[in-house]
């Protein structure tokens, strides 16, 4: 988090960058090693080289209108948070986080679906997929507002500040 926050400086708070990022707080593993077995690391990547393949060799579009609906509905939601509460912060932050919903939730429907989708041409939605995808956006929110909401306040009082016109004391 240090270096995020070294990235991020006074002069490009206001510009949208923090909008663009998705941060994740990584769980923490203290005092845990890697199981190791005859000299090396155990690692189970086949689960992960089958999940590569398959999103690699996917081809088409993947409308899963449902998913888009519930994610227009969140950002709806948030709109009319931040107007009720006139909080600038919500309607700032809310514009980009439907894409990360989306973005994250379908590989998880393609995994599980693609079977299927193959034989029916149709991807289905279900209930842990929405409630995955409203857990991406309210953490993204969450996470937002907290690391950049001060900093993004403080740039927003001092360009009003450096607008203004300057008060002139003098009788000269």
């Amino acid at each position: 988090m240090d270096g995020v926050k070294q990235k991020l400086a006074k002069g490009n708070i206001n510009d949208g960058f923090i909008t663009r990022l998705a941060l994740w707080v990584m769980p923490s593993n203290h005092f845990q090693m890697i199981e190791k077995v005859d000299g090396k690391v155990k690692k189970d990547t086949s689960a992960l080289e089958k999940w590569g393949y398959i999103l690699q060799n996917f081809e088409g579009e993947i409308k899963v209108p449902k998913l888009v609906d519930f994610c227009y509905e969140w950002c709806s939601h948030q709109c009319e948070i931040a107007a009720l509460e006139d909080d600038y912060l919500i309607d700032y932050f809310r514009k980009r986080v439907p894409i990360y919903m989306m973005r994250y939730t379908i590989p998880r429907i393609v995994m599980r679906e693609h079977e299927k989708f193959a034989k029916t041409g149709k991807w289905n939605v279900n209930k842990s997929d929405l409630d995955f995808a409203q857990l991406i956006g309210d953490y993204l929110m969450y996470i937002q507002i907290y690391l950049f909401g001060a900093k993004l306040e403080t740039a927003k009082d001092k360009m009003l500040e450096d607008n203004a016109p300057r008060l002139r004391k003098s009788n000269f």
